[in-house]
C-alpha cells in the first residue's frame, strides 16, 4: 500500500468522469488513467467513518483481488491509502451490475432473458467461481448486485470485501447479504464453499424468473423459508427443462446435496452442448 496526498495524486494521475454510485463503505466514481487513458472505477472510502472490523474488509477486498487473476474477475489496478481516506482502483465494467440488469428487464422490458444469454452470463459467474474456489477462497456474497457486465457481454465477479481463504477447516461467521443466506448460515452452522453454490442457485433462479426466489416480507417468515428450501414456486417459461432442474440442484438445504462447482461447470456445459453451444469452453 502507498502512502500518499489523495488529492494531489488523483488530480496527476486520474481524471475523474463521473459519480457511479454510494455504498455501505463509500463512493464510487467512473475516472480515466490520464497517461494510458483506461477508463477504471476508484471507491473512495473515508476510513474516519469504519471501525475496525470494516476497514479490514476493505483492505481484506483489495489483498485478495490483487491476489487473482481471471477473466471473469474484476481486476485489480492499485490500492492507495492516507490517514483518512483509501482508493480502491479498479477494473471498469461498462454495462453495470446484473441486477440493475435484471430489474430493467422485469420493469421496462417486461420480458423473460433468452436461454443463450443466461447460459453465456452464468457460466462465465461459475467460471469465475470455480478459479477463486481453486484458490480455495469463498466468495460468501454473491448476488446480482455484486457481478458485472462489460460492454462486450462478458461477466466479472467483484466486491470481495467478505471472502475469505478457507484450507480443510470450515467457518461459521453470519456474513453477507441476509438474503442470499444459506441454510447452513441461518442456521448458524459450520459451512464451506457450498455457500457460495447455494448464492449461485438463487442467482440463477433470478436470470429466468426476474424475481427473489424466497419471501422476503419478514425476517422470520424468510429464515423459515430458506432453512425449508421454499421457493417461490416457478412461473411457466420457455426455457429447457435441463435448465430448471438445475436451480433445484442448487438449492438444495443440506450443503452435501448440492452440486460442487466442478460439476456444475460440467453440467452447463451439457445443457449449452444441447442448445449447440459449446463454444465457450477454455
Amino acid at each position: 500500500m502507498k502512502q500518499f496526498d489523495s488529492n494531489l495524486i488523483l488530480a496527476k494521475q486520474y481524471e475523474l468522469i463521473k459519480y457511479l454510485s454510494e455504498g455501505a463503505f463509500g463512493k464510487a466514481y467512473l475516472a480515466k488513467n490520464k497517461e494510458t487513458k483506461e477508463q477504471l472505477v476508484i471507491k473512495e472510502i473515508n476510513l474516519k467513518k469504519l471501525s475496525e472490523k470494516e476497514i479490514s474488509m476493505i483492505s481484506n477486498e483489495g489483498t485478495t483481488l490483487s491476489n487473482l487473476n481471471h477473466k471473469n474477475i474484476i481486476k485489480f489496478k492499485e490500492f492507495y491509502l492516507n490517514e483518512n481516506n483509501a482508493y480502491l482502483m479498479m477494473e471498469y465494467a461498462e454495462c453495470g451490475d446484473l441486477l440493475s440488469i435484471i430489474e430493467e428487464q422485469r420493469k421496462v422490458k417486461k420480458v423473460y432473458f433468452k436461454e443463450n444469454i443466461i447460459l453465456n452470463w452464468f457460466i462465465e459467474i461459475c467460471e469465475g467461481v470455480k478459479y477463486i474456489h481453486s484458490k480455495n477462497i469463498i466468495h460468501r456474497d454473491l448476488k446480482p448486485k455484486n457481478i458485472f457486465l462489460t460492454k462486450d457481454n462478458h461477466i466479472k465477479i467483484g466486491d470481495f470485501g467478505i471472502s475469505k481463504k478457507i484450507g480443510n477447516d470450515l467457518t461459521k461467521s453470519q456474513v453477507g447479504t441476509i438474503t442470499y443466506f444459506s441454510p447452513e448460515i441461518v442456521q448458524g452452522k459450520d459451512y464451506d464453499y457450498k455457500t457460495d453454490i447455494w448464492d449461485l442457485g438463487i442467482i440463477l433462479y433470478e436470470l429466468t424468473q426476474l424475481k427473489h426466489p424466497f419471501n422476503c416480507e419478514s425476517m422470520e417468515q424468510l429464515n423459515k423459508d430458506i432453512t425449508e428450501g421454499k421457493i417461490i414456486p416457478l412461473r411457466k417459461t420457455n426455457y429447457t427443462q435441463e435448465l430448471i432442474d438445475l436451480i433445484y440442484k442448487l438449492l438444495k438445504v443440506e450443503p452435501k446435496d448440492r452440486l460442487d462447482i466442478n460439476e456444475l461447470v460440467d453440467e452447463l456445459y451439457k445443457i449449452d452442448n444441447l442448445k449447440g453451444g459449446g463454444q465457450r469452453k477454455v
